[in-house]
């Protein structure tokens, strides 16, 4: 009963390892070290469940399907974060925005979404840091409800946007660049 129970224990562990390194759940970073920890959780997952499944043939008695569905939940969330935009399965892009820093490493972008929350993020060369929150519009004008995000983006976003018919975002402090809309 213990060792059943420890099969699964460690199954569902590796397969919220890989997970986590995947979904973008509030503030995050990503970047190589997060794709080859990703990597090396979601191959231990694999080959701990190839092991339990052929241990599962062999012996004599009933078939274990516990691991068949933990491998089925995991499989369901890894294919709907890898097809989703922005690895965000549970709502969709309404709009994305990029800084217009051609030729320079040090970029950032803005991405809404239609449950209205946004992520601003930091994006360097190598990996990236993004910061979520919520945002409203009025009339033409976008606030992103985060006091933090000038500084914690490194002066690249601000909150407070003017919508312009020209897709772009123009920041109501003359200090930061505009946003180039892309979608």
């Amino acid at each position: 009963m213990y060792k059943k129970a420890a099969t699964y224990f460690f199954l569902v562990l590796f397969a919220a390892l890989a997970l986590a390194n995947l979904i973008p759940i509030g503030d995050y970073s990503s970047g190589m070290a997060n794709g080859l920890l990703m990597l090396l959780f979601s191959a231990l997952f694999i080959v701990s469940f190839l092991i339990v499944i052929v241990i599962n043939i062999y012996k004599k008695t009933r078939f274990d399907w516990i691991p068949v569905g933990i491998f089925g939940v995991f499989a369901l969330f890894f294919t709907l974060t890898i097809q989703s935009e922005g690895g965000k399965f549970w709502t969709s892009v309404v709009l994305e925005a990029n800084t217009d820093n051609q030729h320079n490493p040090h970029d950032g972008r803005l991405v809404l979404y239609e449950n209205h929350s946004f992520t601003g993020t930091e994006v360097f060369t190598d990996f990236s840091m993004s910061y979520s929150g919520n945002y409203r519009i009025n009339n033409d004008t976008l606030y992103l409800d985060r006091e933090d995000l000038p500084e914690k983006t490194g002066g690249l976003l601000t909150t407070k946007y003017y919508i312009d018919s020209k897709n772009r975002l123009i920041p109501a402090d003359t200090l930061y660049k505009p946003l180039i809309i892309k979608k």
